[in-house]
């Protein structure tokens, strides 16, 4: 049985978390005006951010806008932070 994969299309989106003073988190995008994600870890709010940006961008192509220029195509080599709980 031989595999399939679809190439789709990816982007760096830079997001900007900060922990709110009742303990939630919040991500927010200058690059994806009106991204806005809440979650209680980091993990859970950037798979939240991923989500919100997914809807985002279908909306923008389903009115036949343009992507905003700041979102960049994920390269075959790039570096990303990410958190991890212990």
């Amino acid at each position: 049985m031989s595999k399939h994969y679809v190439n789709a299309e990816e982007y760096r989106l830079p997001l900007h978390v900060e922990l709110l003073p009742e303990g939630k988190y919040l991500a927010t995008s200058k690059s994806l005006p009106g991204l806005v994600a809440q979650g209680d870890t980091v993990a859970e709010t950037i798979s939240i951010a991923q989500d919100v940006a997914k809807q985002i961008i279908a909306v923008i192509r389903e009115n036949g806008g343009p992507l905003p220029k700041s979102l960049k195509a994920v390269s075959s080599r790039f570096e990303i932070e990410t958190a991890v709980a212990i």
